[in-house]
């Protein structure tokens, strides 16, 4: 293997680019995709970002022990912001962080409910109570109003619960 600095610098950086890099065990030399390095930064919220990370699971799912998010009753693998008035969120955000202090915290307040990786899709809601969950208390009922937006909750997406105003 030649010295990296004799290769070639590249000026158009595209997510399927590699890097070079060792294993945690500092013993096996990999390439790692640019986008693979971006998912990891962002699921680990490694760089801080202003929002809790949820995914969205339909009733029943078996596919998240902690982070999510999920509707009382199924209403289906695409929701509507629009039709939100209630859900149940976990009381840890994706990262394993418990945040649910935050919650009865914000109550009267603004928040934004946004796609991650897509902005164009988002909610905004006033935070009107939270309860925890009488049968799961790892979750939590919250109801909310919406306020506006445009798009839905899309099954096993990221979402990023945002405060936009406290009151």
């Amino acid at each position: 293997m030649a010295r990296i600095s004799t290769y070639a610098l590249d000026s158009d950086v595209t997510k399927n680019d590699k890097v070079l890099g060792t294993d945690s065990a500092g013993t096996l030399t990999r390439n790692y995709k640019i986008s693979d390095i971006t998912a990891f930064l962002n699921k680990s919220s490694s760089i801080d970002v202003c929002g809790s990370r949820f995914k969205y699971i339909r009733p029943g799912s078996k596919n998240a022990s902690s982070g999510y998010l999920k509707l009382a009753v199924d209403q289906g693998a695409t929701v509507a912001f629009s039709t939100l008035s209630t859900f149940q969120l976990h009381k840890q955000a994706l990262t394993g962080l418990d945040i649910n202090s935050f919650y009865e915290a914000i109550e009267g307040s603004l928040v934004l409910l946004q796609k991650a990786g897509d902005t164009s899709k988002f909610g905004v809601f006033e935070w009107t109570s939270s309860a925890q969950n009488s049968s799961n208390t790892d979750l939590y009922d919250i109801s909310v109003v919406y306020k506006g937006g445009n798009g839905s909750l899309e099954d096993e997406e990221d979402y990023l619960l945002s405060l936009l105003l406290f009151r």
